[in-house]
């Protein structure tokens, strides 16, 4: 894997061990583990060495062969292989994702978006995810293209939610880490809590709030939505309209 550095017009190039240069740069590798040889090349592919004058120019008379060395390998341009570049695009392509299925809910019925449903429609818009660009950017940028093949809507999810006295303390934890409670209250059996949830968040709190209270609370979304638990298959985010 080649490390490249251009200091003026010259392009110096190190052959490196793949991932070596990273390893070193974040200090879990010794640099005796680095190169696969120490010689500079400016332009490796052709066997192009570096002069002494070129080093010389760039880096200093009285620079020491191993400076120049690190200098290359700390300040240069890390060469990435086909398949570090497609595991950091299959990467960001899961951030992306998983960012749509958190803030974006069908509009229609208020309710989270399933992941196979987002996945589905970015392969219906073809769209292309830059592994250099932040997941949320690309996310907002997609979302323009998104609407036209599938309804959704950036919403935070608000709602009452209330737990029998005999379960707040083993709730309050569960609710607190997964929503942000707006108002507490207490009345006739138990705390009533007003909140506010991120789509994507919502499985996970009405899951753990369950396992806390062994399913008994009841759950209340904003606008007239249904009470009870979302279904656990991600296809099918029917909701239980019984007290749970």
């Amino acid at each position: 894997m080649l490390v490249r550095r251009k200091v003026g017009k010259t392009t110096f190039e190190l052959l490196t061990h793949e991932g070596a240069a990273a390893k070193y740069r974040a200090g879990d590798l010794p640099f005796s583990e680095v190169l696969v040889t120490d010689t500079v090349f400016t332009n490796q592919s052709k066997g192009q060495r570096a002069s002494q004058e070129q080093l010389a120019a760039a880096f200093g008379e009285d620079a020491t062969p191993t400076a120049i060395l690190t200098a290359i390998i700390t300040k240069g341009d890390v060469q990435t292989s086909s398949a570090e570049r497609s595991a950091k695009s299959d990467q960001r392509r899961r951030e992306v994702l998983e960012y749509l299925t958190k803030y974006y809910v069908d509009p229609a019925r208020n309710l989270p978006i399933p992941l196979t449903r987002f996945e589905n429609a970015l392969t219906q818009i073809k769209a292309r995810i830059d592994p250099a660009q932040p997941a949320e950017r690309q996310a907002e940028e997609l979302v323009r293209k998104l609407v036209d093949v599938m309804p959704m809507r950036k919403v935070t999810m608000e709602g009452v939610l209330r737990v029998p006295h005999a379960h707040l303390g083993a709730a309050a934890g569960v609710i607190m880490k997964h929503a942000k409670i707006n108002r507490e209250g207490h009345e006739a059996g138990g705390a009533k809590y007003e909140i506010s949830v991120v789509p994507g968040a919502y499985d996970a709190l009405m899951s753990a709030v369950a396992k806390a209270t062994k399913g008994e609370f009841t759950f209340e979304l904003d606008g007239g939505a249904p009470k009870g638990i979302a279904s656990s298959d991600p296809d099918n985010l029917e909701f239980l309209t019984q007290r749970v």
